[in-house]
């Protein structure tokens, strides 16, 4: 049992010191997912605005007046799906922030990515239900609608940002050597203009 640990070990090693391993998506997802590097990440930005939206939104709507004439579940509605996605998104923060996030973040990613779409649809459609069923020509009344919307298309854009950081390969601009069979199907091109041309 030992030998054949030592002989995979050995084996790594060997291949370690004969082409050793590049950053890959794993290790360049670590890089921005350790703690505190997520906060300045573009995707990190965007979180933070679609929550400061949303909070803004359901700050708004249950600080007015009632608009009249509505539904039953008027009150109701907007407040609850709008606290609800604000929850989730700063849990799924604070993780990432912290970096919960660092030993497995394809997991963390894919759960934010379903999160997010799942919450930000949600108060979308509980924006636009709200802003719809508001007779009310007060511009006042109109506003939780329009920034929960603008705050879940915000999330949305977001979820597609963390797909696109998880999804990012770098390009390494290496300086290749040039292979004895290269230089052999170079075309050797002469400056000198010719007399036939």
């Amino acid at each position: 049992m030992t030998e054949e640990a030592i002989l995979r070990r050995k084996s790594q090693l060997f291949l370690n010191n004969l082409s050793p391993v590049k950053n890959t998506y794993e290790d360049f997802v670590r890089k921005k997912l350790k703690p505190g590097k997520f906060l300045t990440t573009k995707t990190g930005v965007l979180k933070v605005a679609g929550m400061l939206s949303l909070l803004f939104s359901e700050a708004f709507f249950v600080a007015q007046k009632r608009c009249e004439d509505t539904s039953s579940w008027y009150p109701y509605l907007l407040p609850i799906s709008l606290g609800v996605a604000l929850i989730l998104q700063f849990v799924l923060y604070c993780i990432f922030s912290i970096g919960g996030a660092v030993r497995q973040p394809g997991f963390w990613i894919y759960l934010d990515i379903t999160v997010v779409l799942l919450s930000s649809v949600c108060s979308l459609i509980s924006s636009i239900l709200t802003y719809a069923d508001c007779a009310s020509t007060s511009v006042l009344h109109k506003v939780p609608g329009i920034t929960g919307m603008i705050g879940g298309i915000i999330l949305l854009i977001s979820c597609g940002a963390i797909f696109m950081m998880y999804r990012y390969n770098e390009e390494e601009q290496e300086n290749e050597e040039e292979k004895p069979s290269n230089i052999a199907n170079k075309r050797v091109v002469d400056s000198r203009k010719s007399i036939f041309a």
